[in-house]
């Protein structure tokens, strides 16, 4: 079993590889009441001839890529000063927020240099925000307003600009606009000012960025995708189920927006990254920000289409809930908790139901015990780097944690030990504090030394000295 987390500083973003063994075992089962039957799932398409095509193809990106950057930002030589193009560049996606608000495509055209190789794709993204629902754009401020110069020559490339700007949207079920930092590249043809590109080759992408996006939605799942619709039905179903799943442990769950691309590279751009190697052993990523010491609003499910492709049915839906735990954590939490905890409970709740014997869970992990002894302490947080060589019994041996916990005091205690660490209302000592900058690494240290004499009636070394007896008990059973 391989589970390989994307961690950036305090802002984790999870990914699950699950077992290949899983073949043969049966899968979760609905919790009462919830049907992901396809017949409740409503399906659409972005409309236009390029947003049809559902190959995973993507219009080739201009701007920086054809050129390099003038250190210098203001050139008056040439007529242009850079506050005259951050006024251009900002009037002409403001007049794009427009056209969404009022779905006039013909005034989103207007905004868009028809000339450049790009014009195809700032069309289709139109048919794609659209296609999602998104209502209307936030435009903020032009930064780093830059004239370009030709490549070939070295010489300023005569109207062509740009400039960083953050777009602010929400898709429906987002309880918090989601920021979204576009390179925009533009040109001035004559009187006129035109967008060719807004996303740069370094830009992480959205869920509008890909080509022939499509939607199925049911009442707790948004699923996007430029993958066929056959596969983003399935998705949907699997999704309801990790949703019940996170319910009826958790007793509550947001609903949850997943994302589907056709091709590993594309995913890598959703997650910002350059090359799909560097998610090659990632199925799923949970993706988002959160405001300081505030819930997550606007989380992101992204699927690696050929880690998942690995996967056994029940290896799915337990990557699934264990990515549909963290989105429930993040948008009920204040701040993130120990990764041990956060991680072994997103995979106790996915493993909750599934019909495998700790041995077989943590085989990885148990072995490493026969052969080092059990570990001295629970799991860092730097020790789920992807740079970690047996990244998985890390995983397993969070989990065996958590499944102590839950077996020895019970599931709301467990919620209530998490709740009062991570300041969640999943528990009911926890509480999400408003106006709050978070907890510090030390003040979170804190928290969970309280927890431990609070929720479980004893000290963290207690705790694991009592853990490490029963690893070496498990390893030689």
């Amino acid at each position: 079993m391989s589970r390989i987390p994307l961690v950036a500083g305090r802002r984790v973003v999870t990914g699950l590889l699950a077992v290949m063994y899983l073949a043969g075992t049966s899968a979760c089962t609905l919790g009462p009441g919830t049907d992901p039957s396809i017949s409740s799932v409503s399906t659409e398409n972005s409309d236009g001839a390029e947003a049809s095509d559902a190959t995973g193809t993507t219009a080739p990106e201009s701007g920086a890529a054809s050129g390099s950057v003038v250190t210098s930002t203001d050139d008056q030589s040439l007529g242009v000063s850079a506050d005259q193009a951050g006024a251009a560049v900002k009037q002409l996606l403001v007049q794009r927020a427009d056209a969404l608000l009022s779905k006039d495509r013909a005034s989103w055209i207007a905004t868009t240099d028809q000339t450049d190789s790009s014009a195809a794709a700032e069309l289709a993204a139109y048919d794609s925000l659209v296609s999602l629902r998104v209502p209307d754009l936030s435009i903020g401020e032009p930064v780093d307003v830059r004239r370009l110069e030709e490549s070939a020559t070295g010489s300023a490339a005569p109207g062509r600009w740009q400039a960083t700007v953050e777009v602010s949207y929400q898709l429906p079920g987002d309880r918090l606009p989601r920021r979204s930092t576009r390179t925009v590249t533009f040109v001035q043809r004559g009187a006129d000012w035109r967008i060719q590109r807004w996303l740069g080759p370094q830009d992480v992408w959205e869920a509008w960025d890909l080509v022939g996006v499509q939607t199925a939605r049911t009442e707790h799942v948004l699923v996007i995708g430029n993958a066929p619709m056959d596969t983003l039905v399935d998705r949907v179903t699997e999704a309801e189920i990790g949703h019940a799943e996170v319910v009826e442990v958790l007793g509550q769950a947001p609903n949850a927006i997943v994302i589907v691309p056709a091709t590993a590279q594309q995913a890598a751009r959703l997650l910002g990254k350059q090359d799909a190697a560097e998610i090659s052993e990632v199925a799923a990523t949970t993706s988002g920000t959160r405001p300081p010491g505030k819930p997550a609003g606007a989380d992101r499910v992204v699927l690696n289409p050929e880690g998942w492709g690995q996967l056994t049915g029940v290896g799915r839906q337990v990557v699934m809930t264990h990515e549909l735990v963290h989105v429930a954590l993040r948008a009920t939490s204040a701040a993130d908790a120990p990764m041990w905890l956060s991680e072994g409970l997103a995979e106790w709740v996915a493993y909750k139901d599934v019909e495998m014997s700790p041995k077989l869970v943590a085989a990885s992990f148990l072995d490493d015990v026969r052969r080092n002894g059990p570990p001295e302490d629970l799991p860092a947080d730097t020790e789920f780097d992807t740079s970690t060589i047996d990244l998985a019994v890390k995983y397993q041996a969070s989990w065996l944690a958590v499944s102590r916990i839950a077996r020895d005091h019970g599931p709301q205690q467990l919620l209530d030990f998490y709740g009062q660490i991570a300041g969640s209302t999943v528990g009911s000592t926890g509480a999400v504090p408003t106006g709050s900058s978070g907890p510090t690494p030390a003040d979170l240290d804190t928290r969970t030394e309280r927890a431990f004499i609070d929720q479980l009636g004893e000290s963290r070394a207690e705790f694991v000295q009592l853990w490490r007896a029963e690893l070496v008990a498990l390893a030689r059973s």
